[in-house]
């Protein structure tokens, strides 16, 4: 895990970018598929220069929400980015997860696994990317912490079969129904770069970076010390 300061949240943004559209260009050979990360990692899309994009690559979310209007999930969002219509030009592919968001819950999970267990084996020897960021609370992708209940924290997210799920949020919470990526999904990914920014980010960033240990059900990003080939662009100085 490599964690890059930035003298700002624009040059975070252009690095973590650039850092992706080198890895598809590095792997122009082999067909990709590539996950962002919902919020700003969204708008950091926009900096990946369109000569990095091809028909080799397949472009979803590491998570979204569901059960919301079209402009609060995650995919539609990613759909009014400069980085979409030149990815469209390109000719790359999507895995359209916005076509779940009024799915019931356990279905949309289903349907979200089947979608990626399928793109893994169609192209088997295919390279993943994703873009993982991190809340100021620790959550990434769409899990977030259980700090007082491990036993479902385990269940759901680290089953070792399951590649992604949707769940309800149990707490109160502006979108409670989530769709998600899962740790077993993420020791499948080959390269991560995580565009983390914000003060108020800066404590979990500090604790990331540091040696002392968590556990996942109170800090789940602290998994990102442990997936392969890491980078982590901010604009906090540690």
């Amino acid at each position: 895990m490599n964690i890059i300061s930035c003298k700002n949240k624009e040059e975070a943004s252009k690095k973590a970018a650039e850092a992706i559209g080198e890895y598809f260009k590095e792997n122009n050979d082999n067909e990709i598929l590539f996950l962002s990360c919902g919020g700003s990692g969204i708008r950091m899309l926009n900096d990946i220069k369109s000569e990095s994009l091809s028909s080799k690559l397949t472009v979803t979310m590491l998570d979204s929400r569901l059960q919301v209007e079209p402009q609060d999930e995650n995919f539609y969002q990613l759909t009014r980015t400069d980085f979409y219509i030149r990815a469209l030009q390109k000719r790359v592919r999507f895995l359209d997860v916005s076509l779940l968001r009024n799915l019931p819950l356990k279905e949309a999970g289903e349907r979200f696994e089947a979608m990626l267990k399928n793109w893994l084996e169609t192209h088997k020897g295919g390279k993943v990317i994703a873009s993982i960021g991190m809340g100021p609370d620790g959550h990434i992708a769409g899990i977030i912490p259980f700090p007082e209940d491990q036993k479902t924290f385990d269940g759901l997210f680290k089953n070792e079969t399951r590649l992604a799920l949707a769940y309800e949020v149990p707490s109160k919470n502006q979108f409670p129904n989530r769709l998600t990526t899962t740790y077993s999904f993420f020791s499948k990914i080959d390269r991560v770069v995580s565009y983390i920014t914000g003060e108020e980010k800066r404590d979990r960033l500090v604790e990331l970076a540091g040696k002392k240990t968590f556990p996942e059900h109170r800090f789940p990003g602290i998994i990102l010390r442990n997936l392969n080939k890491v980078s982590i662009f901010t604009d906090q100085i540690l």
